[in-house]
């Protein structure tokens, strides 16, 4: 914008007056893997191609050599602020166990194996724990099934409301997860952690057929223990006043914060039903009077401490890949029943002067 100053008579003079505009600059921010920054270009003109002036980024792996291979997304000339991170090809040191089945759906009941099993022990469980060595010892196929048929045991599970709680009478539909260990027989500092996950016999269920997936796989005391567990009343519900709106009381699932964050793996299916992409995330509760509810909404926190991802793999909205996302649930006035009320509020105003959420459904 050029202002003008209006000037008595006696201060003007013929001489031509020079105006300019100031030249428009950007910075330009190199990250690692693990949004570690590498290197910090402030200044940088529009339409300017920028350099990498540092060191050749490095991802160290006891289990994979990794080699530089280029910045994501592709340098281009700068019209904004820009990340640019580092990406790298992988290759094994080690023959890492395979599964027969990759994550996915499944028509049909199968019995997994596991191959290249020679230099590492495999240790699993379907019960969402993290594995162990005192966990079950992999011997003989697994024999991953429809688990809809089995009876409900988390829906089910008590004190997770200070309101009243609908429980369901019916089957509900549910996956397999299976969380496995390969420790190398020589050398047992050399492990990695899997998380696999089925949806058997889906495509008879409905509901299924046109949204992504999207699968959260945590301990259960993450979400349940009485103490720590951040989806029930808890400790806190039983040793505080209970004053006010019953979805205000004090309990477990009210507390906001880091020490209320739980580590969980999330499985993203896009509507092909195809696995897009796996990540170790935090969760937390999300909301204000609807934490009260039994289905409650979570925000999700990609962070290098857990996977070495500071944003989450996938760019969900116009290219940007988030540091965090929200699953939620409709929010307190819209739970029970569009849920849409918010993201159709939110995609109604995206074109006016004012920021607003960006959204999916799923």
């Amino acid at each position: 914008m050029t202002s003008i100053c209006l000037l008595p008579l006696s201060a003007c003079s013929n001489e031509p007056i020079s105006t300019s505009i100031p030249e428009e600059v950007f910075t330009v921010r190199w990250l690692n893997y693990n949004g570690d920054v590498l290197e910090k270009d402030e200044g940088v003109p529009y339409g300017a191609t920028p350099t990498y002036d540092g060191t050749t980024p490095k991802r160290e792996s006891n289990l994979y050599k990794y080699t530089f291979n280029g910045w994501d997304p592709a340098i281009s000339k700068v019209t904004s602020n820009i990340d640019y991170t580092a990406t790298f090809l992988e290759e094994p040191l080690y023959v890492i166990p395979e599964p027969s089945h990759q994550s996915g759906f499944y028509s049909d009941s199968f019995e997994l194996s596991f191959k290249n099993i020679d230099d590492f022990n495999v240790y699993y469980t379907l019960n969402y724990d993290v594995p162990s060595q005192t966990s079950t010892m992999y011997s003989e196929p697994i024999l991953i099934k429809d688990k809809s048929l089995e009876e409900n045991y988390f829906s089910l599970k008590e004190n997770i409301s200070s309101l009243d709680v609908f429980y369901p009478t019916v089957l509900l539909d549910k996956c397999t997860t299976l969380r496995v260990l390969y420790i190398n027989k020589n050398d047992p500092s050399i492990f990695e952690y899997h998380t696999f996950t089925y949806f058997v016999n889906f495509n008879e269920k409905d509901g299924y057929d046109t949204l992504p997936i999207v699968s959260l796989s945590t301990e259960e005391k993450n979400l349940y223990d009485y103490e720590t567990g951040i989806y029930v009343t808890g400790k806190i519900y039983d040793e505080s006043p209970h004053e006010g709106y019953p979805e205000t009381y004090p309990a477990n699932y009210r507390q906001k914060g880091k020490e209320w964050e739980r580590v969980s793996h999330l499985s993203y299916f896009n509507e092909d039903k195809q696995l897009e992409f796996e990540q170790e995330i935090g969760i937390r509760i999300h909301g204000d009077w609807s934490r009260a509810f039994a289905q409650k909404s979570f925000n999700l926190y990609a962070r290098k401490e857990y996977d070495g991802n500071s944003k989450f793999k996938k760019a969900f909205f116009e290219g940007i890949k988030p540091h965090s996302l929200m699953l939620r649930a409709g929010g307190y006035r819209d739970t029970f029943y569009t849920k849409v009320r918010d993201t159709l509020a939110h995609d109604l105003s995206k074109d006016e002067s004012f920021d607003v959420q960006l959204s999916k459904p799923g």
